[in-house]
């Protein structure tokens, strides 16, 4: 499974794999992360509802995190 948290219905992060994906996601290159992964197993996705935009912000760059660091403050 793929579990996928959502808030009012945008998908967000972090997602949670399966290790069965583990091996598609280490020959992703470049900064395309694995979300068409999402896509090509779509029924294997769970989604579940945080409510709370959190999931929404992407950190996934050393600058990111200092700006979610910053506006925290």
């Amino acid at each position: 499974a793929i579990c996928v948290p959502t808030s009012n219905g945008k998908r967000g992060n972090p997602v949670i794999w399966d290790a069965r994906f583990f091996s598609e996601m280490t020959a992703v290159s470049g900064d395309v992360g694995a979300r068409h992964l999402i896509g090509e197993y779509d029924d294997l996705v769970c989604e579940v509802e945080i409510g709370d935009g959190g999931v929404l912000v992407d950190i996934d760059t050393p600058q990111a995190l200092h700006s979610v660091r910053a506006t925290a403050s």
